[in-house]
């Protein structure tokens, strides 16, 4: 009798791990493609344009042993204050910046992640022309002398990473034009899927696992839409004053109805995921930008890998991190900071510190970095 006890008990078990090995690799192929990734693309032209150097001992980890570190990190948030600096995984990042700092341990690293779509060749470089190329030389603040004391303040403090991460094209052409892209800029990362509005939460978790698995030790990660403009001068020092750790901000959205596809087939946002009985969203970021911390980030990230969350919408990327970092004890953070760009009516009230604009058409943000180089308020329209 006991004997048919323990024959049942370990196929239970048996069980439970091919139905979790089932959800990683078939519910979420795209965040099993990164952890795959971490070993076999190491030192590889794909980590290459992201400036990530291995270290000398990180050859011999496997995908599997990285994994854990990240369960292990995400885990000790729950229990200890302790600083995520402290729970370094895979591979150290060598500066992105062409005048860039190198990490040191007395400033605060921030990776900005900027989403794009591999077809948005006029977003990019019309987002590298005003923000993205200020934040990889080091000119946080403005490429102008005037700015030249707060810049040189603001590189003292922080080591800002700028990258883009887009997915591939069902299109030939785009791909190639994509590829040369990032051969010539350097500046992108090609993630190894088909991009898609359909894909935009697995995209984004994809995103935090890979800088994860992949860079040493960072402070803060934020994904950042590219038509969004983003004002360092401002959310650097906010984000000094910040907590290190279960840290999430952005532009709020309050008790957002969660519908389910089974109910209304037809609605843009509807979702279908087994044993998803929430009925309102948490407070939720914004898509357009959010902030996490790294430990965040990770602990977002094993609610997908250890097959929490089953499923894995993607037309709801924003809302989906929120019920992930909610489970895991973390809420958001609502900053008037992060400002949801509607039209020249509703635009930021005068008196609002900018942090980033999202949703924002590409004459107004020329217009913003126009206000932005002459000392005025970002969202100026005089």
């Amino acid at each position: 009798m006991g004997n048919n006890k323990i024959f049942l008990l370990a196929t239970v078990l048996c069980i439970q791990f091919v139905i979790i090995v089932c959800v990683i690799r078939g519910y979420h192929p795209t965040i099993n493609a990164a952890i795959n990734l971490s070993t076999a693309t190491e030192g590889s032209q794909l980590l290459q344009p992201l400036q990530f150097q291995p270290p000398t001992d990180a050859a011999t980890k496997t995908s599997r042993e990285r994994t854990k570190e990240i369960r292990l990190e995400s885990e000790s948030t729950r229990t200890s204050p302790v600083g995520t600096a402290q729970h370094d995984v895979g591979v150290h990042l060598r500066s992105a910046n062409n005048g860039g700092t190198s990490q040191s341990s007395n400033k605060l690293t921030v990776i900005v992640l900027v989403k794009t779509g591999p077809n948005y060749f006029k977003r990019r470089q019309t987002t590298r022309e005003l923000w993205f190329n200020r934040c990889r030389s080091g000119n946080y603040a403005g490429d102008s002398p005037h700015h030249a004391t707060e810049n040189q303040a603001l590189r003292a403090t922080f080591d800002v990473h700028c990258l883009f991460v887009s997915g591939t094209s069902t299109n030939k052409t785009i791909n190639d034009l994509l590829q040369r892209e990032q051969e010539d800029k350097k500046d992108i990362h090609i993630a190894p899927f088909v991009d898609g509005y359909d894909k935009m939460t697995a995209k984004s978790q994809w995103s935090l696992l890979w800088v994860l698995l992949s860079q040493r030790s960072n402070d803060y990660i934020m994904l950042v839409d590219d038509d969004a403009y983003v004002v360092f001068g401002t959310l650097l020092p906010w984000l000094k004053e910040q907590p290190r750790t279960k840290f999430y901000a952005g532009h709020s959205h309050y008790n957002r109805m969660v519908v389910l596809c089974r109910h209304d087939p037809g609605h843009p946002n509807c979702i279908d995921m087994y044993g998803f009985k929430e009925r309102l969203y948490p407070h939720f970021a914004s898509g357009f930008a959010y902030v996490l911390s790294r430990d965040a980030a990770a602990l977002s990230v094993m609610q997908v890998v250890s097959g929490s969350v089953h499923g894995l919408p993607g037309k709801v990327e924003d809302a989906m991190l929120s019920v992930m970092l909610a489970r895991s004890g973390v809420n958001l953070q609502s900053h008037y900071g992060f400002v949801h760009w509607i039209d020249e009516h509703n635009r930021c009230p005068p008196h609002t510190a900018v942090m980033v604009v999202g949703n924002v058409p590409i004459k107004t943000l020329h217009r913003f970095a126009q206000n932005e180089a002459a000392g005025r308020h970002v969202c100026n329209n005089g």
